[in-house]
């Protein structure tokens, strides 16, 4: 199952469910099957996820070899939340700049 995010000012956002529940938990919300952010809301929840964003992101470690060029490396490294909520991040914003709310459903 997954979450489709929509507004009328921008593309929809699919997510796995997972990834989603961390997502409207990150904004404050509690998951749920539906829901709907109103325009009054967003900026809130646009602040909310960019802050959780620069918590979440990992510090660089001075001490760390250099990343090779090699694909296979990355296989198995977990995608990183700046990754993850962009597409959902870039929803919020520019259903924001147009005065329009956010919903999404399980799919």
């Amino acid at each position: 199952m997954a979450y489709t995010f929509k507004s009328r000012s921008a593309a929809s956002v699919t997510m796995l469910r997972a990834n989603g529940d961390d997502i409207l938990r990150l904004i404050g919300r509690t998951p749920a099957e539906r829901g709907a952010l109103a325009p009054e809301d967003l900026p809130a929840a646009i602040a909310a996820l960019e802050a959780a964003i620069v918590v979440r992101e990992p510090a660089p470690r001075m001490d760390a070899p250099a990343p090779a060029d090699d694909d296979d490396d990355d296989a198995g490294a977990a995608v990183p939340l700046r990754q993850r909520a962009l597409p959902f991040l870039e929803l919020l914003v520019q259903a924001r700049a147009a005065g329009e709310p956010v919903t999404w459903g399980v799919v």
